[in-house]
């Protein structure tokens, strides 16, 4: 739970916090997430739930991939 936490610090500093406030960045006007389907619960339930704690807006989009193989399985 706690990288989440940290992921949410990480959208503050890199806006420029405590400089400028984060939420005034159109950065997240249009917001799409690209993801494996292993942390699709993860993106869909809890990072949203941070976002709308701190009044970020959500993002717009989950792209969600299957696994990524270096080379084709012959079962």
């Amino acid at each position: 739970m706690y990288v989440w936490v940290d992921a949410l610090i990480n959208y503050y500093t890199a806006l420029g916090y405590p400089y400028k406030d984060p939420n005034s960045d159109s950065v997240f006007s249009n917001m799409t997430h690209i993801l494996g389907k292993d942390i699709l619960r993860f993106h869909s339930v809890i990072w949203p739930a941070l976002l709308l704690a701190n009044k970020y807006p959500l993002p717009k989009r989950l792209v969600v991939h299957n696994f990524w193989l270096l080379k084709k399985v012959n079962w």
